[in-house]
């Protein structure tokens, strides 16, 4: 179910509120990934499952969709989180 504790979310909640300018808010909602715990215990590593869209994009719903300011910033956070990452993991200095 994830560690908000841990580096990964320490990492993807740094990324976030670079991007996105706000805190993150964990909840524990959903579920179309069933698989990720034996991935998990698979790699030996941890998942973080970042929500990069609204409620109002209707995820695996009819017309489902994101909007291009979500898909920018969304690729912004990926890109952000692999930067602070590294950092957690001791690889880079602390981003700017």
């Amino acid at each position: 179910l994830g560690e908000p504790r841990s580096r990964e979310y320490r990492a993807a909640a740094r990324a976030l509120h670079h991007v996105w300018g706000i805190e993150p808010v964990y909840i524990r909602e959903g579920g179309t990934i069933p698989v990720t715990a034996a991935l998990e215990r698979l790699f030996g590593a941890p998942a973080v499952h970042l929500s990069l869209s609204q409620a109002s994009d209707n995820a695996h719903l009819e017309n489902e969709r994101m909007s291009l300011k979500a898909l920018y910033r969304a690729k912004q956070t990926v890109k952000r989180f692999f930067t602070e990452l590294a950092v957690e993991l001791g690889l880079a200095p602390p981003a700017e």
